[in-house]
């Protein structure tokens, strides 16, 4: 059999890196309270083929458990003897696996110390019950693995962003053992950034006056403050009871009341008189869109409120702003209204795209008209891997071309930017007053894209100044490298006194490393990139997921 792997989509015994990808991308499909039985079975084969993953790749008999059969998190390995010195000089990438085992070995002894006193205090009274337990514990253990990993692998804000916003978190955001495992993992972690605890304590509301007697133990490590709960109510004053004179003042001021109830369908008949121009401006607005568009418009304004809103009848969710604009004249080019028609259906569409290929997205004002209701964005940033990702990118260029072919794209042309990044930095750029060329785009990610956004960081952060110390220099980006199975982008720094190359530069996504030339080789492991001081810059767009060493 090829279990635990055939249930995580893998083809075989695969690394850990593998694994946790293969686990994350399952468990996007796979939701605790829709298909319990196989979110259990996904997160037995994970720790199976996590386990595998350490041990070289491969576990004895691998055997998918039967339901009375559950694997145990009690057969720990045994720590490793500590790294020997060789003649050379010390072993770091030994250092560095043996590390990673000890913590995962740490990992699994608390997991088996969580399922030891989940089980003793409940005490399951039948087979059922014992079943559901089972269960329950395998949802709060696959969202705390989850947490671990975060936590070792330093996550970006928006992995984690995206961890507690999904269902893994959700089915067990209520449970006060998962809650009481996250408190003790969290004061084991104090250093944990701060917008990741920011993100945190809005996720489980702990800014709110009133905070649930499950969730008040997580307030201090995420808020620095102890939870103090708010005073109970005052009790009510008793209802005086009031003369006499005064009842019957209320009697006659509702008489009154009742005498001019006819006064609001007289102020509505003037209303409605007043507003008829307005009516039918916007009756003349929905014939010229229909006309020019080829769907059937209606106003949303209601009296004074939904201004210049519009929709189509055949789509009421797609809400979009139009209105007058001198005088209509085909001929010469006027259509007699301005509208970010084209602007709205172009961000629906970049939304669905982010969605399918799980790309961030993020709007961007730059001259659009948003935060209003039928608003649209003037620009996008999509947050696009460098690595491995030339499938979606190329789907994106063949997405742009098509829209652009669109009658609605040609008769209300947006006016937008699209930018392709990565933290907050744009290694790609295309403006809307140029045709889009999806081949171009594609040739640039694949050649020239990585290696000129390391040049761009090279030269921002002052990086190079601080190497050639005033010297004339030149940043030559040189395209992809591997190092030891690791994708690096190299640029050469080249002195231009010489001519020849004095410094090298990788950038491998979360590290940025300047060595000597000389020291540069092919054969070198990524391992070593890391060796070196840190380089501190003061250029504020500098993303904080970013490490310079300097060698």
């Amino acid at each position: 059999m090829n279990w635990p792997w055939s249930e995580l989509g893998l083809p075989g015994p695969s690394d850990l890196a593998a694994v946790r990808r293969a686990y994350a991308e399952r468990l996007k499909t796979t939701h605790p309270e829709e298909d319990p039985e196989g979110f259990q079975r996904l997160h037995e084969a994970y720790q199976q083929a996590r386990r595998a993953a350490r041990k070289g790749g491969s576990l004895s008999e691998p055997q998918a458990p039967r339901p009375e059969e559950r694997p145990s998190a009690m057969d720990i390995p045994q720590p490793q003897e500590a790294p020997q010195k060789a003649e050379e000089g010390w072993n770091y990438e030994q250092i560095f696996l043996q590390e990673a085992q000890r913590r995962a070995e740490e990992r699994e002894r608390q997991s088996a110390e969580r399922r030891e006193r989940f089980f003793a205090k409940h005490h399951p009274g039948s087979e059922e019950e014992n079943r559901r337990l089972e269960w329950r514990f395998a949802r709060i253990e696959a969202a705390l693995t989850s947490l671990e990993e975060l936590l070792d692998s330093r996550a970006p804000l928006r992995d984690w962003v995206f961890f507690l916003h999904s269902g893994v978190f959700f089915s067990v955001k209520g449970d006060e053992a998962f809650v009481a495992a996250l408190e003790e993992l969290l004061r084991r972690t104090p250093d944990l950034e701060e917008p990741v605890k920011q993100e945190m304590a809005q996720v489980f509301g702990l800014r709110k006056l009133v905070v649930p007697d499950v969730w008040q133990g997580l307030v201090e490590p995420l808020t620095g403050t102890a939870y103090q709960a708010p005073p109970p109510p005052a009790p009510p004053a008793p209802r005086e009871k009031k003369p006499l004179h005064k009842r019957w003042s209320v009697r006659i001021a509702a008489l009154l009341l009742l005498l001019f109830a006819g006064l609001p369908l007289a102020l509505h008949q003037i209303q409605e008189v007043r507003q008829a121009p307005a009516r039918q401006a916007q009756a003349l607005m929905c014939q010229y869109l229909e006309e020019d568009l080829g769907r059937r418009m209606e106003s949303l304004q209601e009296g004074r409120n939904y201004e210049n809103l519009f929709s189509p009848w055949d789509d009421p969710n797609l809400v979009f702003l139009a209105w007058p604009d001198g005088e209509r004249d085909l001929a010469a080019g006027q259509r007699g209204y301005a509208t970010n028609y084209g602007n709205v259906v172009l961000t629906r569409a970049l939304k669905d795209f982010a969605e399918q290929w799980k790309w961030d997205m993020i709007e961007l004002e730059e001259g659009g008209v948003p935060n209003i209701y039928g608003g649209s964005p003037g620009g996008y940033f999509f947050r696009a891997p460098l690595w491995d990702n030339e499938e979606g990118v190329a789907a994106l260029g063949a997405l742009m071309e098509s829209l652009e072919g669109e009658d609605w794209y040609q008769t209300c042309r947006p006016e937008y930017t699209l930018r392709l990044g990565i933290y907050n930095l744009a290694y790609y750029t295309y403006t809307s007053d140029t045709p889009f060329d999806a081949p171009r785009l594609l040739d640039y990610y694949q050649n020239e894209a990585g290696a000129s956004l390391c040049a761009y960081i090279v030269e921002e952060s002052g990086l190079a100044r601080e190497d050639f110390g005033g010297a004339a220099y030149e940043l030559v980006p040189q395209g992809a490298v591997e190092l030891d199975r690791s994708t690096c982008f190299l640029v050469s720094g080249v002195d231009k006194a010489t001519g020849e190359a004095a410094r090298q530069y990788l950038f491998e996504g979360m590290y940025l490393a300047s060595l000597p030339a000389e020291e540069f080789s092919l054969d070198m492991k990524s391992i070593q990139l890391h060796n070196g001081d840190s380089f501190q810059t003061s250029w504020e767009s500098m993303p904080r997921y970013i490490q310079i060493i300097r060698k």
